[in-house]
């Protein structure tokens, strides 16, 4: 479920909005609004809250994308380091099963 269309805090540049058409960023923005006072409570339940800042046009946040970026990194060194490990032992003469 997407966020209706409207002026979202820009995920790229948070200091202004940006207008979200209900399915991708728009190039339109603008300065935010000075915050409204709180409207009275009525009697009829309101609509549940809408996310402030639909998904980015990427997919997730820029945030989870630096965490997965890191996880592969990680990954990859370590494969990287355990194969010069076991490569690097095929040389010597306690690696070798048989006699010589």
């Amino acid at each position: 479920m997407t966020p209706p269309p409207g002026w979202y805090r820009d995920p790229s540049a948070p200091h202004v909005e940006r207008w979200w058409d209900g399915t991708a960023w728009t190039e339109h923005r603008r300065a935010p609004e000075a915050a409204v006072p709180p409207v009275p409570r009525s009697p009829v339940p309101a609509a549940p809250p809408v996310p402030s800042v639909p998904p980015s046009p990427g997919g997730g946040t820029a945030r989870a994308k630096a965490v997965a970026i890191t996880a592969a990194g990680a990954v990859l060194v370590a494969a990287i380091v355990t194969g010069a490990v076991v490569l690097g032992d095929e040389g010597t003469e306690a690696s070798r099963p048989w006699p010589r």
